[in-house]
């Protein structure tokens, strides 16, 4: 992708999470653009799958994939839309995917890196901890740390793929439906 084309791309992005024009002046740019910066792995069988999600998006707003790694924000973006569209989508409530995805930010705890703060109150490092705690997997056995953690888990959150652990998440707050 070209600078200018890899620009729009993340502004689309930013858009579909709710983030409008400008996004310099979003209150969240320092962070998502580090989201972006961030390239996403698995370590756990199947998320692989979730990589694949953020790629198709690149086509799905016309932005062919060539050789380049899903990022964070694209998966985390990509999961927000499919739990949106293909698990709970209902036409009454119209397209909820930003408010997914900042359940998973704010579950993280990145909500707090808003950019009136960056250089005083944080650091990109700070973001960096956050991003890399959750793509090794080293949040807590209930998925507190990660995008979904559980009241009552059944098994070790770190050890199970993010689409099952998003399944586990609705299933337990059934009245976010």
């Amino acid at each position: 992708m070209t600078r200018k084309a890899n620009d729009v791309y993340f502004g689309i992005l930013c858009e579909l999470v709710g983030l409008n024009e400008p996004i310099e002046s979003c209150g969240y740019f320092e962070l998502m653009y580090q989201l972006y910066r961030t390239p996403f792995y698995s370590l756990v069988p199947n998320d692989d799958n979730r990589a694949l999600d953020g790629i198709r998006m690149r086509d799905k707003y016309g932005f062919p994939a060539v050789d380049v790694d899903c990022n964070l924000l694209e998966m985390l973006v990509a999961l927000a839309v499919r739990c949106d569209e293909d698990i709970l989508y209902n036409p009454e409530y119209g397209d909820r995917s930003k408010d997914w995805f900042w359940m998973m930010i704010t579950n993280l705890g990145l909500n707090k890196f808003r950019d009136r703060s960056f250089g005083e109150g944080w650091k990109y490092e700070d973001v960096e901890k956050v991003c890399l705690k959750l793509l090794n997997r080293e949040y807590n056995y209930d998925g507190v740390g990660g995008l979904l953690p559980l009241r009552y888990p059944k098994k070790d959150q770190r050890d199970v793929e993010i689409w099952y652990q998003l399944a586990s998440y609705l299933l337990e707050h059934s009245e976010l439906e």
